[in-house]
């Protein structure tokens, strides 16, 4: 099943999953609020279709979402903030994925007019059985409030995913994040990597990522920034040699042990895998060395 890249591939492909959905489509989000988007669920659910989406209480820490969430229950879905163990000071339900009864969608993008208009996203759409059964049980989990359930290894969820996500570093030949973050086994990872490892970030990280990158970059590590007013670097992608990442994960130790984050390993799909090593390596040639 394909890979999408963003804003390339623009927000067609995530309608029609939407449009496909015939019986039910469950979403987890940590921002959606494109008005095509939200107008695709009112349709679907005219059809028939039941919708229920998972929201984020306090996006970016304590912003009125009152707009928003007011825009998802006029399209008529069912409506829950997310547990109350993503929604608190300093951690956020980030995930970013959607399930119908006959496809999943994973990826790093939200349902936003940024996400396809001028961010680096990806999304991934599958029929894979397990994918999809597990991302069912996810939702249904955190919409009842209920502890997280066992999932395919396919997949990597948060909390709990830091040592699966410096797993994956140690062994990656590029990656690119929004932020590299304080994760001392990610930062490790990478600093083990050395001159193996190319690293792509925004123009617009903060100052203690900067100082990170530069720890990094003693470390050998090849680090450039993507300028922001060019592309913005929101994508969370690993690549090594027979697999890709990509999700809602950052580099960051909220983000991998809080969090409420879902990411998708691609080893089976050869041009899946190499539509996101391309991608990341054209990034890395348009960014700037650190």
């Amino acid at each position: 099943m394909p890979v999408y890249v963003e804003p390339d591939d623009g927000k067609e492909p995530v309608l029609r999953f939407i449009r496909s959905s015939r019986r039910f489509l469950l979403m987890n989000f940590y921002l959606i609020d494109d008005s095509d988007v939200l107008k695709a669920v009112s349709d679907t659910i005219k059809r028939g279709a039941q919708v229920r989406i998972i929201y984020d209480g306090r996006p970016y820490g304590d912003s009125d979402v009152t707009a928003e969430v007011k825009a998802l229950n006029m399209s008529g879905a069912k409506v829950r903030r997310s547990p109350a163990a993503f929604d608190r000071p300093g951690v956020f339900d980030h995930a970013k994925y959607m399930v119908n009864e006959r496809q999943a969608l994973i990826g790093t993008a939200n349902m936003t007019a940024a996400a396809f208009g001028r961010n680096r996203e990806f999304i991934y759409i599958t029929k894979d059985r397990a994918i999809r059964k597990s991302l069912i049980s996810l939702f249904n989990s955190d919409w009842d409030g209920k502890e997280t359930p066992r999932v395919t290894p396919k997949i990597i969820t948060s909390p709990g995913s830091e040592t699966s996500v410096s797993s994956l570093v140690s062994r990656a030949i590029i990656a690119e994040s929004e932020e590299i973050g304080d994760s001392k086994p990610v930062m490790e990872a990478f600093r083990k990597r050395g001159r193996h490892v190319r690293l792509v970030l925004p123009s617009t990280i903060s100052a203690s990522d900067r100082k990170n990158a530069e720890l990094l970059r003693e470390s050998h590590v090849h680090v450039r920034l993507m300028d922001a007013k060019k592309l913005y670097m929101h994508a969370k992608a690993i690549v090594g040699r027979d697999f890709a990442f990509i999700g809602s994960q950052n580099f960051t130790s909220t983000s991998l042990q809080k969090n409420r984050e879902v990411g998708v390993i691609l080893r089976g799909g050869f041009f899946e895998r190499r539509k996101v090593r391309r991608t990341v390596l054209h990034d890395y040639s348009e960014a700037q060395k650190a």
